[in-house]
């Protein structure tokens, strides 16, 4: 007696696996159709950016958004930033980052306030002032779909007249690692 299947019924235990998972679309139809749609007030990321004027290949947010995006309430500055309004100058005793990335990182479906950078941002702003640092300021210069090659543009066409102190490049995805 032996402890595995024989090759034939191998075989067809396989060709009966894959055959299901080819079938599943019939199985699962209406559970299928639900996922390709939309919930009701879905927007899409086309009613919060907008081309840029001098490069077709970019995109940029729109300025001074107030709208539900994804489920959760979404606003932009005037510099095109989902985030609150900083000055462009650092204030003394601050430490300023700028955070890069894409629709993750912006925080897309995320109500304001509670994406990870304004939260990282409010609990070093709880901490008591040192002798270097009196405020920290994480500015969101993440922008949906923003690929690779488009974040090191936005870096050298933008956030450096920010003055950061640090520069953080967050990747998510399959698209980063292509």
């Amino acid at each position: 007696r032996k402890d595995r299947l024989s090759g034939r019924d191998q075989s067809l235990l396989e060709r009966g696996y894959y055959e299901q998972m080819l079938d599943m679309d019939r199985h699962f139809a209406r559970l299928w159709k639900a996922q390709l749609q939309e919930p009701a007030g879905w927007a899409q990321i086309g009613s919060i950016t907008e081309p840029d004027p001098v490069d077709p290949f970019i995109w940029q947010l729109r300025p001074n958004l107030d709208l539900q995006f994804k489920r959760a309430r979404l606003t932009t500055n005037a510099a095109r930033m989902r985030d609150r309004v900083y000055p462009a100058e650092v204030p003394p005793k601050t430490w300023r980052a700028a955070i890069i990335g894409a629709s993750g990182t912006m925080g897309s479906g995320v109500a304001d306030g509670h994406n990870f950078e304004s939260l990282v941002e409010t609990r070093l702003g709880a901490e008591p002032p040192s002798a270097r640092y009196e405020g920290y300021e994480m500015i969101n210069f993440s922008v949906p779909g923003y690929d690779v090659l488009r974040r090191l543009y936005q870096l050298e066409d933008r956030v450096f007249d920010w003055h950061p102190d640090a520069v953080i490049l967050v990747s998510i995805g399959i698209r980063d690692a292509e």
